[in-house]
């Protein structure tokens, strides 16, 4: 599982990037609804945890239904034309590494401010924290696949910011109904 190719790449920026955002949209939402820390932390090892075994298991069985699709490719004779030799199949398990461990180490970086500071003061580091996160992945992604930096730390921030305020909008909403 050593090196850094596609799949791991991949992995490691959808996990990180929807443990960072899903985490902070719930738990900013949860924060704003209840005004309870205790209610966010809660909320936060819930998601985190269900979160980071679901997409874990989403990753193996999508890369395993992919790997056995170009395994009867390559069967089949047909791989070569499509540039597949065994090689370069993907594992199935070390993807779901990635993307379990990528989601939980984003996942708690919005939750980790509400378990030290009152919630008042926990929401703008959760976000600030979030938002640092996401540019700071996006910049490395750009470091690792040769592209502009700063355009892909400031691309996974605008992507990955506006589905956390839609989750920050829904919550806050909701807590007004409910």
């Amino acid at each position: 599982m050593g090196r850094l190719d596609g799949a791991r790449l991949r992995e490691a920026v959808f996990g990180s990037q929807d443990g960072l955002v899903s985490t902070l949209g719930a738990i900013t939402g949860i924060a704003a609804g209840t005004g309870s820390s205790g209610m966010v932390l809660l909320s936060g090892a819930v998601i985190v945890v269900v979160e980071s075994l679901s997409m874990a298991a989403g990753s193996y069985l999508s890369s395993k239904s992919h790997r056995q699709y170009l395994e009867y490719q390559i069967r089949q004779g047909r791989g070569h034309d499509q540039g597949v030799c065994p090689d370069t199949l993907e594992e199935p398990a070390d993807n779901a590494w990635v993307m379990g461990t990528a989601y939980v180490a984003g996942g708690l970086i919005p939750v980790l401010p509400y378990a030290f500071l009152p919630i008042r003061a926990a929401m703008p580091v959760s976000i600030a924290g979030t938002a640092a996160a996401l540019f700071v992945i996006g910049f490395w992604k750009g470091r690792v696949v040769h592209q502009p930096r700063l355009r892909s730390g400031l691309e996974m921030l605008g992507i990955a910011g506006l589905a956390a305020i839609a989750g920050f909008v829904v919550g806050h909403l909701a807590g007004k109904v409910f």
